[in-house]
Parts: C-alpha cells; structure tokens; sequence
C-alpha cells in the first residue's frame, strides 16, 4: 500500500456467536446458547 496510515491500520473480523435453532422468526431475536454466550463475552 502507498498510503502513508498503512501501517497504523488495524483489520478486526468478527463471527457472530452461536444461537439457539428457530423455525420462523428475524435471526437478530433467537437467543444466545451457553456457548454463543461465553463466545460473545471472550469478544
């Protein structure tokens, strides 16, 4: 890269953490498993 920040750059990715099956319903409201949970606070 030629731009001067390049090196100050930092690229984070994140997964979502692991949520309990639903048959219907928006993925935003299915609660957390135990694991998504401890996933989500070692985030």
């Amino acid at each position: 890269m030629t731009d001067a920040y390049a090196g100050a750059r930092t690229l984070v990715l994140l997964r979502h953490s692991k949520a309990e099956q639903a048959e219907e319903g928006p993925d935003a409201d299915r609660p957390l498993t135990t694991r998504g949970r401890a996933d989500a606070e070692s985030a």
